[in-house]
């Protein structure tokens, strides 16, 4: 166990310099090669990898830049349900916590796409030879 909420942080300034795949490494980091992600210099040697500028990354890491940020996501987590981690959220209807296989993901995935159905017309009233579907020509746009 290890206290994220820095590494949030960073990964908050990562995304705004187009660095969004920081937040792999970190769980490469953490997940395969058993780094700790509590301490700065961990943070600080993953984050110039990536190709960060390692005095912004330091000033960061000294205050409390993106804090606020990190807390709405927290807060945005729990009104979510979120109990474990990983959280996937798909189209804030379907949640998967926690790890899971990729045939649960790929269910949940099936499972939200048939769910998402495009608006369909039923009516009958317009065919493929016509766009105007009062009749009249009342509707019709111009």
């Amino acid at each position: 166990m290890t206290n994220t909420f820095d590494a949030h942080r960073l990964a908050k300034y990562a995304s705004q310099q187009g660095k969004e795949g920081i937040f792999q490494d970190f769980f490469r980091a953490y997940f395969t090669d058993g780094r700790h992600l509590g301490e700065h210099e961990t943070l600080i040697e993953l984050a110039v990898q990536a190709g960060l500028n390692e005095d912004e990354i330091r000033h960061i890491l000294a205050g409390n830049d993106y804090a606020a940020e990190v807390h709405a996501d927290e807060e945005e987590a729990q009104r979510l349900g979120a109990t474990g981690v990983p959280f996937f959220v798909i189209d804030r209807k379907y949640a998967i916590s926690g790890a899971q296989s990729s045939d649960v993901l790929l269910q949940a995935l099936k499972t939200a796409w048939k769910d998402y159905q495009p608006l369909q017309i039923l009516n009958g009233a317009m065919d493929s030879e016509s766009t105007d579907i009062c009749g009249d020509g009342a509707c019709t746009i111009k």
